[in-house]
C-alpha cells in the first residue's frame, strides 16, 4: 500500500473514531433534581368562633357560609434561579450561561422518576394496571369529593412544552389553571403527566417567568401536588421528588 493510501486510510481511523467518542457521549437532555429547595410553609387561619343565641319556643333559620382546607391538595409556589453548563462528567464547566428569565417546567412526584423518555398525558379512563382516575381518587381518598381529582384537573388547555425529547402537543392532557387575585388565570398551567413503568403521576407545572401570583407577588410557578389529608391520614406527609427543566 502506497504512502498516500495509507495516510488517507489513517485519517480515516481517526475519524470514525472520533465519532464514535462523541456518539457514545451523547446523552438526551432530561429533567434534572434542583442543587437546592428551600421552603417556607404557610395555612389558612381559622376563623373566630360564632355562636347563635337559643331562646326556648323560637325557631330559627339559619343561613351558614362556611371556607374549609383541602384534605387533598398540597400547593407550591416560588421562583427558579439558575443557569445553562458545558460540564463534563466530574461537574467542571467549560462555560456557562445565566438564566436570567427561566423558561421549562417544574414537575413533582411521590416516587423518584427513572424513565423520563416513557413519559405521557396521564389517562383518566386507561385499564388497569395503569393508573387512572379512580385508583387514583381512592389513593388520594378523595373519591366523590368537591376538590377531587377531575373537580380540579376539569379541562384540557395549555400550552404545548417538551419533556425531555418527548413533546406533549398543546391541548392533550388533563389541566388546571392555579389562581390570581382568587380567580382563575392565564398566567400558571398545570398539567397531569403519568409515568407509566412506576404507574406514578407526575404533576407539571408550566414555569412562566415573574408574573403575579395567588397571593399578589410575582412568582414564577405555581402548582398543586396531590396529598391525602383525610381520616388518619391527616398527620401524615408524603414525600415529593422534584424536578426541573430550563431552556
Amino acid at each position: 500500500m502506497s504512502d498516500r493510501k495509507q495516510g488517507v486510510l489513517a485519517e480515516v481511523l481517526v475519524i470514525l473514531l472520533l465519532l464514535s467518542a462523541v456518539t457514545a457521549h451523547i446523552i438526551v437532555a432530561v429533567p434534572v433534581p434542583p442543587l437546592d429547595i428551600q421552603e417556607w410553609d404557610s395555612r389558612r387561619s381559622p376563623p373566630s368562633v360564632s355562636s347563635v343565641a337559643a331562646q326556648a319556643g323560637n325557631i330559627t333559620e339559619l343561613l351558614i357560609n362556611a371556607t374549609v382546607i383541602t384534605k387533598t391538595w398540597q400547593g407550591y409556589f416560588g421562583n427558579i434561579t439558575g443557569k445553562i453548563v458545558l460540564d463534563d462528567a466530574n461537574n467542571k464547566s467549560m462555560y456557562d450561561w445565566n438564566i436570567v428569565t427561566p423558561q421549562g417546567e417544574i414537575y413533582a412526584a411521590n416516587e423518584t422518576v427513572d424513565d423520563w423518555s416513557s413519559i405521557k398525558c396521564f389517562n383518566y379512563s386507561a385499564s388497569a394496571p395503569e393508573l387512572n382516575l379512580s385508583k387514583l381518587e381512592q389513593i388520594l381518598d378523595c373519591v366523590g369529593d368537591a376538590d377531587g381529582v377531575n373537580e380540579t384537573f376539569t379541562t384540557k388547555n395549555h400550552p404545548g412544552f417538551w419533556v425531555g425529547s418527548t413533546y406533549i402537543s398543546p391541548n392533550t392532557c388533563w389541566s388546571t389553571q392555579t389562581y390570581v387575585n382568587d380567580g382563575t388565570s392565564n398566567n400558571f398551567y398545570e398539567v397531569l403527566l403519568l409515568e407509566p413503568n412506576k404507574n406514578i403521576i407526575v404533576y407539571t407545572s408550566i414555569i412562566n417567568a415573574s408574573k403575579t401570583g395567588f397571593d399578589n407577588t410575582l412568582t414564577d410557578f405555581q402548582m398543586l401536588v396531590g396529598e391525602n389529608g383525610h381520616g388518619s391520614a391527616a398527620s401524615t406527609t408524603t414525600q415529593y421528588y422534584f424536578y426541573v427543566e430550563l431552556y
